[in-house]
C-alpha cells in the first residue's frame, strides 16, 4: 500500500462518519459519534450513563444536531441549541475527533 492509498482508504472508509470527544474540566467523559447517511444516526455516550441513539431524516434542517438532540433527550441533556454549543454551555469541552 502507497502512502497516499492508506490515506484514500481512510477517507473512504470514514466518509459519512464524524466523532467528538466531550472533555469537562480536561478530562474525557463522553463521546458523540454518527453517522451521515439518508438519515443522521447519533450515539452520545457520557461515562458512567447508558449509550442513547437518536436519529433525524428529511432535509431543511440541522439533521446532525436533530439527532444527537434526540439522543440527548433522553439523558436530559438538551439544551435547545447547536448539540456541541449546548455542551460547552454546560461548562463541557468538545473536539471533533473524525
Amino acid at each position: 500500500m502507497t502512502y497516499t492509498s492508506i490515506y484514500q482508504e481512510h477517507d473512504a472508509k470514514f466518509s459519512g462518519i464524524t466523532a467528538a470527544v466531550i472533555l469537562h474540566n480536561g478530562k474525557r467523559v463522553g463521546t458523540v459519534t454518527m453517522t451521515h447517511k439518508t438519515a443522521v444516526t447519533a450515539y452520545v455516550h457520557f461515562h458512567g450513563l447508558q449509550m442513547q441513539k437518536g436519529r433525524a431524516t428529511g432535509g431543511g434542517y440541522d439533521r446532525a444536531t436533530a439527532a444527537a438532540a434526540s439522543a440527548a433527550r433522553k439523558i436530559k441533556l438538551d439544551g435547545g441549541t447547536h448539540w456541541d454549543r449546548a455542551l460547552e454551555n454546560a461548562g463541557f469541552t468538545v473536539y471533533r475527533a473524525v
